[in-house]
């Protein structure tokens, strides 16, 4: 087994940033631990010999760990920014919606518990159903959906189970049983 399969074989089983930071720590532990330490467990001889080479890891490991620092908080912040903005668009799509989406909405509402629910089964077929798809408003919640003709065999329908985003059912409430969207 050659020095790079074995690599690839620890990247592959460990992964790279726990790797990365094992070197880190291990040539940290060589390179700044005390000499007489270093003499009682025998590793003086592999910092002389090895000192340049474990210098190399350790500056190639902080630089690696340092990206993938960096990395993860741009994520984060992106995650948080999006998601208000995200929310924001959504919240414009409730207050513009036409007679027909709060139609689609209103199968939402349970008239027993003068609630709204989770899931509904809506006819993904519909134009309307995937406007409100396409606007963040539902979520459709299955991905393939088994097609069947409706009574009058005119048209193709799919029936899939859908749910409210949450964004939408925050703005969402039932007072009197009719639908109210909060500014």
């Amino acid at each position: 087994m050659h020095l790079f399969d074995f690599v690839r074989t620890i990247f592959e089983k460990v992964g790279v940033l726990y790797f990365a930071s094992t070197c880190l720590l291990t040539t940290m532990a060589i390179l700044f631990l005390p000499i007489e330490i270093l003499d009682q467990i025998m590793l003086s001889e592999v910092k002389n010999e090895w000192g340049k080479f474990i210098g190399l890891v350790f500056i190639l490991s902080i630089a690696y760990l340092t990206i993938a620092i960096v990395g993860y908080v741009h994520r984060y912040i992106n995650k948080i920014w999006y998601g208000h903005k995200f929310k924001a668009i959504i919240i414009d799509k409730l207050h513009n919606l036409n007679s027909d989406e709060l139609r689609i909405i209103g199968t939402f509402y349970d008239m027993r518990s003068e609630q709204l629910r989770d899931i509904a089964d809506l006819d993904y077929c519909d134009g309307t159903v995937k406007n409100l798809i396409n606007k963040g408003v539902i979520i459709g919640m299955a991905v393939t959906v088994p097609a069947s003709y409706s009574d009058d065999y005119r048209r193709l329908s799919a029936f899939i189970p859908c749910m409210l985003s949450k964004t939408a059912k925050e703005y969402l409430s039932v007072e009197n049983g009719t639908l109210l969207i909060k500014k």
